[in-house]
Parts: structure tokens; sequence; C-alpha cells
């Protein structure tokens, strides 16, 4: 058997990181009758609901994982145990964040949450082995990792805005959020979210994030019925979102509930944000012609807003900017990058 390779240690958080995660958090709103919640996945791993396994012929070799120190790099995938949680959330619910500041001018704090598993109640016979086309009629997997980017800028002298203020005298203010919508990030400014929950002028801004149920899917307002989702060049179904869960760390003391992506000293992935295999197992015949499934998702590092949060993608702008009781919105600036003047 091959021998073992754990993930590398993780630094500890840096103050300055967290304070500022802290202050521009989401707020996460779940359909009334969401049954999966963000999983704080070292207490998953504690509860002995993490295996690491590899693929072998006949059975799979899943040993426990039961701390981030018995990671094994090495591994195919990570299983995990789709367990229930209280309403809302519970004591082993947790999202992470990590800012990235190599841009000019730019701050970006990425939020991610984890779901155990993606269920698609859209989809019926057309997620049946010979019928499914991935990422078109059937979204069901295991595993799912969603969030937001809450794209900075600089504070101006003279503004109503709370400034967020790093360690080195900077000043910054959240100035637009990209949501992430399965396989895309959909871009709107600060302006017109507050306009959408008619927050207009309010001095402290966190976003609001409501989450398709099931799908995980991010969104800016809520949807009852015949929501929709623009994807893959069409407009395609979604599930609702009424937003009438609200996650129960949403607002108090936020101590485990915020953690740090795990990094090394250097800032690549450590811990389990290290591990390249899939998160999720996927049983497949004929080379792949048939899967129980739709393929499992990776860990943060391996996706690409983790690595380039700054890349150009659709914006959504209000239809009316001049009429404040508009709500509608249209498309603009198709593919400009948060790094450049932010679409009103």
């Amino acid at each position: 058997p091959l021998k073992p390779e754990p993930a590398p240690d993780a630094v500890e958080e840096r103050p300055d990181d967290r304070a500022l995660a802290l202050r521009a958090r989401p707020l996460l709103l779940f359909d009334g009758i969401e049954e999966r919640y963000p999983a704080d996945i070292e207490k998953m791993m504690e509860a002995q609901h993490v295996s690491g396994c590899r693929e072998a012929f006949l059975h799979d070799p899943c040993p426990l994982i039961e701390s981030v120190n018995q990671i094994d790099l090495r591994a195919d995938y990570l299983k995990f145990d789709d367990v229930p949680a209280p309403r809302g959330g519970g004591d082993a619910s947790a999202y992470y964040y990590r800012v990235f500041d190599d841009r000019p001018g730019r701050l970006y704090i990425d939020y991610w949450w984890y779901f155990t598993r993606n269920p698609t109640p859209l989809a019926g016979l057309f997620c049946a082995p010979g019928f499914r086309l991935p990422g078109i009629t059937c979204h069901e997997h295991a595993s799912d990792w969603e969030g937001v980017t809450v794209v900075l800028g600089r504070c101006p002298t003279s503004t109503r805005q709370v400034c967020l203020k790093r360690a080195n005298g900077s000043r910054w203010v959240p100035i637009a959020v990209r949501y992430a919508q399965h396989e895309r990030l959909v871009s709107y400014s600060r302006r017109t979210l507050e306009r959408l929950w008619n927050q207009d002028g309010y001095a402290v801004f966190r976003p609001r994030v409501y989450v398709a149920r099931d799908t995980h899917a991010s969104y800016p307002r809520h949807c009852i019925e015949d929501c929709r989702q623009f994807r893959l060049g069409a407009l395609r179904r979604e599930t609702r979102h009424d937003g009438k869960n609200p996650w129960r760390w949403n607002y108090g003391t936020c101590g485990r509930c915020l953690q740090p992506l795990p990094t090394t000293p250097g800032e690549g992935p450590a811990a389990w944000n290290a591990f390249d295999g899939r998160w999720g197992d996927q049983r497949c015949l004929l080379g792949g012609a048939y899967c129980d499934v739709t393929g499992a998702p990776r860990a943060p590092s391996r996706q690409g807003r983790y690595s380039t949060p700054w890349k150009p993608g659709p914006w959504r702008c209000l239809a009316e900017p001049q009429n404040a009781r508009s709500k509608r919105l249209r498309a603009c600036g198709r593919a400009v990058s948060p790094d450049m003047p932010i679409p009103e």
C-alpha cells in the first residue's frame, strides 16, 4: 500500500484579516424547508463523520479521519456522512474566509461554506443513468462548496459609510459583492444591493445571501416560485430561496462560526484545503458512461474563485436607477472585472 502523505499544517489566522472578515461577513438566509447547513469540517472529523478513501477493486479502503493531521493527500476522495443538523444550523455549523490583497486598489474577502450534499429536486428522470447531462439536466452530487466574494475599495476621505481599517493604516469599504451561482460569479454593486434591500444610506454593510434550497447557489434577493438562473447562455430553473430560515450565527458573537481557510506560511493551501481529490464518492461503469451522481467538487484551493476572485464576469444593475421603488435588474458590463470601475 502507498505510504500516507500528510497535509501541511496551517498557520494561525492573522488578527487583522479576521477583524476585516468579521465586519463584512454575509448574512445567510436559507429557504424555509432547507435541510442542510454549513458544516464545521474539523468538528465533523472529531465526530467521526469523515473518511479518506482510495479506489480499489471491489471495495474502497476508507479509514476514518478524526483530526486534520490524519488527512492523507494520497487518498482519491474524502467521504462525508450526510448528517442532519438543527434548523438554522447548530454548534457544528461554520463558514470560512480568505483575504486576497494582491490587487492594486482592491481587497477581496472570499467566504466559503460547505454542505455535505447537493441533492436536486428539479431533474427527476434526467438524473437517471443514460439521461444525465452534467451541469445541465442534473446537479445531484456529494458535497457542495458555495459562497460569495466581498469586494472592497479605498474608503473616500468624506463618507457616511463605515470604513474598515487595517493594521497598516489603510481604510477600506465594501463596494460590490460577487455571488457564486453554480459555474459562474454574478456581481452586484453595493448601491444596487442596498436598493434591493431597502437599506439605502446604511453605514454598516453586510451582504444578504439567499441560499437556494438543495442547490445552495447564492442570490441577493428572495424567490418563492418560478425561480430562474442564467446558466450556459440560457434562462434555466432554480429552486426557491425564500430566506425565511436565517442561519443561527448571523448575529451576536461569532467564535468558531467564522474560520480562516487553512494556509501555510507561504500562503499555500494547508490541512483539508490542500487535499487535491474529490470531496465525495461517485460510482461509475463503462468508463464513466453511467454514474450514480455527477462529480463531486474539490477543495476551495482547487477552484477558480480562490485564485482569481477578480476575474471578469457578468454584472447585474438596476434597470431604472432613477426610480427609487424599482427593483428590476438588467445585465450591465457583461465581462467587467471588479478591479475596474464598478458598473452602476
